[in-house]
């Protein structure tokens, strides 16, 4: 009905209407005491009581952004909140977290989602990598499937820890042909704990280990203006969302 001037009301279960992006979202449940409660949805809701799977909730993914730590995940959803779940983009930590990626499963979403990876390194080693990666995809689009193989292998020298799970995650993209759905951006800063107020002494106790959540947080509400690099990787999440435009998986 789009461009028709008209308006409809549809009343469904199917999850293939919360990647509509012309659909203004309502969400109607009964509440402990009976009554009907209705409120708008601005992306995914954080729980899953809409009655979905985690297959379905898999399917409605736009993006999907890896970064390098759980600290890295509290900074990015607490500046972004709405813009993240606006976007259908999901956060994924690489280390320092039980719900911690590891490559294999990264595969195992590459295959069952056709939506966009987003890698997000901090300035040690991602120009190496970067320059790696972007060999890689040239070797590929001139159908040299060998020598991106080796770029993407080549990864592993750089001594950086997400090294080994780029390297194995871009191997299994040129073996599938999907090389094309991996992106990488950079953040200038050492480690995204600086851009903080106090960040040095933040990433001081982040090498002791002895760096808490809390202390992340905390941190995080004395900020009064989000950092250009941020909203930058911001614009580049909400792109590759745009650009997929919440197709679901064939």
């Amino acid at each position: 009905m789009t461009g028709t001037g008209r308006a409809g009301i549809v009343a469904t279960h199917s999850p293939a209407f919360l990647s509509e992006p012309h659909a203004r979202l309502l969400h109607v449940r009964r509440q402990l005491g009976g009554a009907t409660e209705v409120r708008g949805l601005r992306g995914l809701p954080d729980d899953e009581d809409l009655g979905l799977t985690k297959s379905d909730m898999l399917a409605l993914r736009r993006v999907f952004v890896f970064v390098e730590g759980q600290h890295d995940k509290i900074l990015l959803e607490g500046f972004f909140p709405y813009e993240l779940r606006a976007a259908f983009a999901q956060i994924l930590v690489l280390r320092g977290a039980k719900q911690a990626i590891t490559a294999a499963y990264a595969e195992c979403l590459l295959d069952a989602s056709d939506a966009p990876f987003l890698i997000v390194l901090d300035k040690i080693g991602e120009p190496a990598i970067r320059f790696a990666w972007a060999e890689a995809k040239s070797h590929l689009a001139a159908g040299r499937f060998e020598q991106a193989i080796t770029s993407v292998r080549g990864i592993r020298t750089i001594r950086k820890d997400e090294a080994g799970f780029l390297s194995r995650l871009g191997e299994e993209a040129v073996r599938t042909g999907v090389l094309d759905r991996l992106f990488i951006h950079g953040l200038p800063e050492d480690d995204i704990l600086l851009y903080l107020p106090e960040g040095a002494d933040l990433v001081r106790k982040k090498k002791a280990q002895c760096l808490r959540d809390s202390d992340v947080r905390e941190a995080l509400g004395k900020l009064d203006e989000v950092p250009t690099d941020l909203t930058d990787l911001l614009d580049e999440i909400q792109r590759l969302s745009a650009a997929f435009g919440g197709r679901l998986p064939s």
